[in-house]
């Protein structure tokens, strides 16, 4: 019996060790708190997935552009968001246009900020193959194809459908069956 006791120590000691490990050490536990910017940019993602460009603006292999107009902190969320990842087969790179063309070269353009200057850069993509996305009240009945509206504390999202039916995109039925009018 004396060998029992022995297995028995040595048990002891490696379950009192471990317990002065968990116990004892710093928590290194990373918790991530979702702010604004970064559930935008999670929407804006999934948007990407649920999308399907024409052949002739996307071709196979060509990265996808999403564009963020006066929302730099949701396009520093969404250059996170976005790193490393690929939507059916197509890198996906974050830009900040700061001109008529370069609004044009966006496969997703979200914008925000002043009214005016919102519906000017929709005003330069309306009725071509660009998901437009704004967080204004009222951006789908101004033309965009989009809207993220907090609703009972909840970030929800609208669509306008003669902006779908006018871009050309396809927009998944599960994604439209998601959609609540604000």
């Amino acid at each position: 019996m004396p060998c029992v006791r022995v297995v028995e120590a040595r048990c002891l000691r490696l379950i009192a060790s471990i317990v002065l490990l968990v116990f004892l050490r710093p928590y290194g536990v990373v918790t991530q708190e979702v702010t604004g910017p970064a559930l935008t940019a999670a929407f804006l993602f999934n948007f990407l997935k649920f999308t399907t460009w024409p052949q002739d603006v996307l071709p196979d292999a060509a990265p996808l552009t999403m564009c963020v107009v006066n929302a730099p902190a949701i396009g520093s969320a969404l250059t996170g968001a976005v790193k490393g990842r690929v939507v059916a087969g197509h890198a996906i790179r974050v830009a900040q246009p700061t001109d008529d063309a370069a609004l044009r070269g966006c496969h997703l353009l979200f914008v925000s900020g002043p009214r005016p200057a919102a519906l000017k850069a929709i005003g330069v993509v309306r009725d071509t193959p660009v998901l437009t996305v704004s967080d204004l009240q009222g951006f789908t009945t101004d033309g965009g194809i989009a809207q993220l509206h907090l609703q009972q504390g909840q970030l929800r999202f609208a669509f306008g459908l003669d902006a779908v039916r006018a871009s050309r995109l396809q927009i998944s039925s599960k994604l439209l069956a998601l959609a609540r009018q604000p």
